[in-house]
């Protein structure tokens, strides 16, 4: 219990700090590869939830679960969906209902979900699970949630990434520079006050197992992000690189689970009467 309040008081530390510049990472053009992560991220969830919107009444009650500033779904047409934005940092969801007064927003933890059983669906819950030290807890929440055939949306930090290993290797080297340096210049530390937290990340096949565990069927997996994410990623040919492999290499294969450093998974809740 203390472990998981430290994390979440860590969690909502670095997301409080980073709120009010969150949504505008989303548009234009990307500075580094973060930042075309989450634009990536965003277009896959997108396009499998707009084709999930063919598969049952319309407009689909939508829980954006961890909505950040609420800029995950928003070029989706609210013909189709209805948003409940639900985030842990109220500075987040300030933000987010600023942002986007058509939709409702609430403070809330992803292991306790606002909605009545069965009444959502579907569930959006992106960048969320690699900081929450029960993620198996929230899935099943969400499973409470929705309706049978509810589709859930879930990204996953892919562990067996090769860009994401040498990015690690990258990031701790360039740190170690900057350490040395402003030392030698008498400067606090680069990394000073930084919160501290837990970041998990799973292969896909890893990531699959814990959906089904909890109840679920998997119907989609896509990769995205082939690149590094340190000084190497804020070059304009690695971020134009990253783009067009994630739309070569973007369905599950053995050299995209190899490389691409985030999954992002379309996933459903039988049906009670399966067809």
């Amino acid at each position: 219990m203390v472990e998981q309040q430290h994390q979440r008081q860590m969690v909502a530390s670095h997301f409080r700090a980073v709120s009010t510049g969150w949504g505008p990472r989303y548009e234009g053009r990307p500075r580094k590869m973060s930042d075309l992560d989450l634009q990536l991220r965003r277009e896959n969830v997108q396009r499998l939830l707009e084709a999930a919107a063919g598969r049952t009444a319309l407009p689909m009650r939508v829980v954006d679960l961890g909505c950040g500033a609420g800029n995950v779904l928003d070029h989706v047409s609210r013909d189709l969906v209805r948003v409940i934005g639900v985030d842990v940092v109220p500075e987040m969801v300030k933000q987010a209902a600023l942002d986007h007064p058509g939709d409702s927003f609430l403070v809330a933890d992803a292991s306790k979900l606002p909605v009545r059983p069965e009444s959502v669906d579907a569930v959006t819950c992106v960048g969320v699970l690699e900081y929450l030290t029960d993620p198996l807890s929230a899935l099943n929440t969400i499973w409470r949630g929705l309706k049978p055939g509810g589709f859930l949306i879930v990204s996953f930090p892919n562990k067996s990434s090769l860009f994401r290993t040498l990015s690690g290797w990258e990031t701790t080297a360039e740190r170690a520079l900057l350490q040395v340096r402003d030392r030698l210049l008498g400067r606090p530390r680069a990394d000073s006050g930084r919160p501290v937290y837990s970041h998990t990340q799973w292969s896909v096949p890893t990531a699959k197992t814990m959906l089904q565990h909890a109840g679920f069927s998997i119907e989609s997996v896509r990769l995205q992000t082939f690149g590094l994410w340190g000084w190497v990623g804020r070059m304009r040919p690695a971020l134009w690189l990253s783009r067009q492999l994630s739309s070569v290499l973007g369905r599950e294969g053995v050299l995209s689970r190899r490389l691409g450093c985030t999954v992002v998974m379309l996933a459903r809740k039988p049906s009670r009467n399966p067809t």
